[in-house]
């Protein structure tokens, strides 16, 4: 595969503002169903542990957690594809099918090399004296993963618009915006992060019963959806101007 042209990291990233909040609409139709599912993985277990069946709560607590997470990533999976999709060339329809479970797999591919990459660090840094040298062993692994994902990514939105792309080819894709990728992505992960951040610090220093809690806690969930839209439309704009630029 050919190498594309050159990314421009800023544009992409004022583009996928814009494209986000100019098709809200959409994105809020396609997000409806794993946004239900998560506001019920944050209130159902208080209810759940606040019902009269004391015997029963655990198992209850355990079967509505199995059949809560399952449902939400698949739904998770379908509208993400389905906001791929339309970012690449206008379809929205939500589904199920070879192209999502393909989605799937490069995903949790994707995922497992994170976690190992955090295990080995964390293991690493323990044999180190000094915390600036158990910061900087804990970190190499994480972010050489992380190169090499930003790398490869590439084949999500391919997969989602159901293009035959493999590792190989996502990596000859990418070449020569190596920096430009990881920048654009860095910025959007970085800015996430000191949102939460913030949620949570605002969220520990309220007290529970207090409803600013509730209102804090949605407002770090509305955040991270949003983020999550405008990562997987960055991701989605470098992948239609590197195949098809214009």
């Amino acid at each position: 595969m050919t190498e594309g042209r050159r990314l421009p990291p800023l544009q992409i990233l004022a583009d996928s503002i814009r494209f986000l909040f100019g098709r809200f609409p959409t994105f809020l139709r396609l997000a409806a169903l794993p946004i239900l599912l998560l506001g019920l993985a944050f209130v159902m277990p208080k209810i759940l542990a606040s019902s009269g069946q004391a015997s029963s709560t655990g198992l209850l607590f355990v079967a509505f957690t199995s059949i809560l997470v399952i449902s939400y990533v698949l739904s998770l999976i379908s509208f993400t594809t389905a906001w791929h999709r339309v970012v690449i060339d206008g379809r929205s329809r939500l589904r199920l099918g070879r192209s999502e479970w393909r989605y799937l797999g490069y995903s949790l591919l994707l995922l497992v090399g994170l976690l190992v990459a955090q295990f080995i660090g964390v293991s690493l840094a323990g044999a180190v004296p000094a915390m600036a040298g158990k910061v900087a062993v804990a970190l190499a692994p994480l972010l050489l993963v992380f190169f090499l994902a930003v790398r490869v990514m590439l084949v999500l939105p391919a997969a989602a618009a159901g293009q035959a792309l493999s590792l190989v080819d996502a990596w000859d894709l990418a070449r020569g915006n190596s920096l430009r990728l990881i920048g654009l992505f860095a910025v959007i992960l970085v800015s996430w992060w000191l949102l939460a951040l913030a949620g949570q610090m605002l969220a520990t220093a309220t007290d529970i019963s207090s409803p600013w809690y509730l209102a804090i806690r949605g407002a770090e969930m509305a955040v991270g959806i949003l983020y999550w839209g405008l990562t997987v439309t960055a991701m989605s704009l470098c992948y239609r101007w590197l195949v098809s630029p214009r």
